[in-house]
């Protein structure tokens, strides 16, 4: 006679074992790496337990198992672990924006849901900024899709954070060409766009207000690699009704902390 087979439940999104163990099994593998993945010079798996509340040796067993299909490997020392060659290996398929998204999309989502306003991730291409994500904003009226379009970097503010980096020689090149503008933002001189980067400088973020449209208030952070360069930006924008001069240091406040959190990821 056969041997019984597991029964399934299925609906829209999952399908469960009805024991759950395998489920349970591959969930708390997964904490596992999360936690193996924030610890590249390695950690014990001690430390592990601890960190994913588990009992040590339910964490050396599945240590075990990761490490025989290369997900984790032991260092040297015999007692830390680290991501494996097979994780590494997936994670090299990607592509870099990819997975910039994937680092950035939670943090994305937990300002969009402290704001309440439209998110977006951005990262510069050339002259303009380059929209890669985009989370929208919770009110009845929604923002157009930006993802995958392309805008000058003096016209919004995560472009200015970009133009904040140049030297001084790129930054001339760029002012004395034409600088577009837009109905809400007719007049920009060099002056004027060497004094919104200052403030930059000086603030951390980019404000912008009724300047790529009127009405419109956008508040950027920067994003930047393990080697402090500049790789993306986060943005919120809305409405100036729902952005009062008095709320802008609190919103700029978890722009710049969403921004911190993302580079500490890259």
């Amino acid at each position: 006679m056969p041997g019984k087979q597991p029964k399934f439940v299925h609906n829209a999104n999952t399908v469960y074992n009805t024991d759950m163990k395998s489920v349970q099994s591959v969930e708390r593998a997964f904490t596992i790496l999360h936690t193996i993945s924030q610890n590249p010079e390695g950690i014990g798996a001690a430390e592990i337990a601890k960190e994913v509340d588990l009992p040590r040796p339910t964490v050396i067993r599945l240590l075990q198992t990761m490490q025989n299909v290369q997900a984790v490997e032991r260092l040297p020392d015999e007692t830390t672990y680290r991501i494996g060659e097979s994780i590494r290996a997936i994670s090299a398929t990607q592509s870099t924006t990819q997975q910039l998204i994937n680092i950035a999309r939670p943090h994305l989502l937990q300002l969009a849901q402290q704001t309440k306003e439209s998110v977006y991730l951005s990262v510069p291409e050339g002259n303009f900024a380059h929209y890669i994500d985009q989370i929208n904003s919770q009110f009845h009226i929604q923002p157009s899709n930006w993802v995958g379009r392309n805008v000058p970097l003096h016209l919004v503010s995560d472009g200015k954070i970009y133009l904040s980096t140049w030297d001084k020689s790129a930054l001339s090149m760029y002012t004395n060409g034409p600088l577009e503008t837009t109905p809400a933002y007719k007049k920009l001189t060099p002056h004027m766009l060497q004094e919104r980067l200052d403030a930059i400088h000086e603030l951390g973020y980019a404000y912008s207000r009724n300047e790529f449209e009127e009405g419109l208030v956008a508040i950027s952070a920067p994003i930047s690699n393990k080697h402090g360069k500049i790789v993306a930006a986060v943005t919120i924008d809305g409405p100036a009704y729902r952005f009062p001069t008095e709320q802008t240091e609190n919103f700029a406040n978890l722009v710049i902390q969403t921004g911190e959190a993302i580079s500490n990821k890259l």
